[in-house]
């Protein structure tokens, strides 16, 4: 392939840890039964690029990658950028649909695909216009039919663009959020300050690779410090267990209901980390119990965090795990004023205030892809709003209270369901708690919850008897539920992170009306 200078290209990282920790492990998989150090590593995204700049793929194209948690992902992640390209890593969990309009929207001059999702995506790639696609025929193997071709990123700007993350948004239609080589280098500094990596960590990744959100506080950032990620396909509490006595994992990242699957398991097949430094949690408020037994077990804080896809990551997290219930924690760096809550009127408030989250032009995205009126109108001068409702307390700690397009206007009264769920998820028998409005006649709109038990086996009548009663005594009438629905955790609509898919309760719940 070209030889280019490296310039700001992200893929640097991966030629450094190739040149300083060649044999030493980058990625296991298959259940830690196989590995690739970061030679083989460099070598494979290598022959990525090659193959790209063989077909023509220009700086600026755009190369649609899909696949699942195979070490061929990082390895094709790193080879589109190396070759100038940039990645759209979609979703694989979505239906074809999506698939037909990302690939018509970024008009991605090459693909690179994994051989599971062959069947679904050969007529679309044909439909794209022939688009040619480099399979990845099984997890480990490579591209054997390519030559290994040393890695030598060929050089881009600061705010030449990196990656396209398509992201669902109001409309229902998936928009393109871009980002540069600058902005998510610098993403990755931050990350490396508050993150600590060093070489001979090991992370454990059961976040699909494609949510980028998950990608760089994991695996970009791994690579940056040398350090070794565990990729599990799946997450699967047993089977964390199992790898957490083979490997002294330094770093955690995981989804409440994660938290709470492996607290399920007998005391004899938790997992033990007697090496953890970090642990991250998302997706939903922790419970009070379940974070202090999960946080005795582990024996470091849960920290959790605020982000978004258009803001690369997180902005606001709780390292120090001192956080109040029902705060994601403090604006990082402490003390940078690129957070703000503004109401109605865009004019910012003050501590304990309720109104919209923005932030900084300087902490987002570079736009959305072919939107630039979408991208304008979520500003105000130089702030973002970000559609996320909730404030800031005197100390700095965030609270966040709902989507804005979530919350439920009760007889003219803004209700916010996070409230609700924390009230709900204090609860011992409760493991999880959603509330959404659901429409009425006289009121416009009424709170419901959606519960997911400790003890599946339990009466649910006799649970959600219970639950209304506590919330009402708590909360009072406007904010109690109508009616509460005990339901299984995969009855719930949920995204790749495991996140409740709140916009698709309400739509089912205005369908049956």
């Amino acid at each position: 392939m070209q030889a280019g200078v490296e310039g700001v290209n992200v893929a640097r990282d991966l030629v450094r840890s190739v040149s300083s920790r060649s044999n030493d492990t980058a990625l296991w998989y298959d259940d830690g039964d196989a590995s690739w150090s970061y030679q083989r590593l460099g070598a494979e995204a290598g022959a990525v690029a090659s193959w790209l700049l063989d077909r023509g793929v220009q700086p600026g194209d755009r190369v649609v990658l899909l696949m699942g948690s195979w070490p061929e992902h990082v390895a094709a992640w790193y080879g589109i950028l190396a070759a100038g390209a940039v990645v759209v890593d979609v979703n694989y969990i979505v239906q074809d649909e999506e698939w037909r309009y990302v690939l018509h929207d970024s008009e991605p001059t090459a693909i690179v695909g994994g051989a599971p999702f062959r069947e679904r995506l050969d007529p679309l790639a044909t439909e794209a216009g022939a688009v040619p696609v480099l399979w990845a025929e099984s997890c480990g193997r490579g591209w054997p039919d390519h030559a290994e071709v040393p890695l030598h990123p060929v050089g881009r700007g600061s705010d030449d663009l990196a990656v396209i993350a398509y992201t669902s948004g109001t409309t229902g239609l998936p928009k393109g959020v871009m980002h540069t080589h600058g902005k998510i280098d610098g993403q990755l500094d931050l990350l490396a300050d508050v993150q600590g990596y060093r070489a001979g960590d090991v992370l454990y990744q059961a976040i699909p690779l494609f949510a980028l959100p998950g990608y760089l506080p994991l695996v970009a950032s791994a690579t940056r410090a040398g350090a070794a990620v565990f990729l599990a396909d799946r997450f699967d509490a047993a089977g964390l267990s199992r790898a957490s006595r083979r490997f002294d994992f330094t770093y955690l990242t995981l989804s409440a209901p994660m938290l709470d699957a492996i607290m399920r398991l007998p005391e004899h097949e938790q997992p033990v980390f007697p090496a953890l430094r970090l642990l991250t949690a998302g997706g939903a408020p922790l419970q009070p119990e379940i974070r202090a037994r999960f946080e005795a077990l582990v024996g470091v804080p849960v920290s959790q965090g605020y982000g978004m896809t258009e803001m690369l990551g997180v902005l606001v997290a709780d390292y120090e795990g001192d956080a109040p219930w029902g705060s994601c924690g403090r604006v990082r760096p402490l003390g940078s004023r690129v957070f703000v809550v503004l109401d109605d009127d865009d004019t910012p408030l003050g501590a304990d205030e309720v109104g919209e989250f923005a932030v900084h032009r300087s902490c987002v995205m570079a736009g959305y892809w072919r939107r630039p009126d979408l991208y304008a109108e979520q500003f105000t001068g130089d702030w973002f709003r970000t559609g996320d409702i909730g404030k800031v307390d005197a100390a700095g700690y965030v609270f966040v209270l709902d989507r804005k397009k979530d919350v439920i206007i009760r007889g003219g009264f803004n209700i916010y369901s996070a409230e609700i769920e924390r009230v709900l998820s204090e609860h011992a028998a409760v493991a999880e708690a959603t509330v959404v409005g659901a429409p009425d006649e006289r009121l416009g709109e009424v709170p419901v919850a959606f519960i997911v038990p400790r003890d599946p086996t339990c009466d649910t009548d006799e649970l959600a008897e219970e639950l209304l009663s506590v919330t009402g005594a708590r909360l009072g009438s406007l904010k109690t539920p109508t009616w509460i629905r005990v339901v299984d955790a995969d009855d719930l609509p949920r995204n790749a992170l495991r996140k409740v898919q709140k916009r698709e309760l309400r739509d089912s719940l205005r369908a049956s009306v």
